[in-house]
């Protein structure tokens, strides 16, 4: 069994180690995939500055 959790882990951990890098600059976005059986429809994270995330709605356009 795939552990999905430690897959959200480094995911979440690549995107808060390049949000520091980037900065102010770009917003930087964890989305789960869609092949993870947990995945919440449109669920999107975003990196922020102080290294903690903020949940983000996907707007249809």
């Amino acid at each position: 069994m795939f552990d999905w959790a430690a897959f959200h882990r480094q995911g979440l951990e690549l995107a808060r180690q390049l949000k520091a890098e980037v900065g102010q600059t770009v917003k930087v976005f964890y989305e789960k995939p869609t092949e993870d059986p947990g995945r919440i429809y449109q669920e999107r994270l975003e990196a922020l500055s102080d290294g903690t995330f903020a949940e983000r709605l996907i707007v249809p356009q």
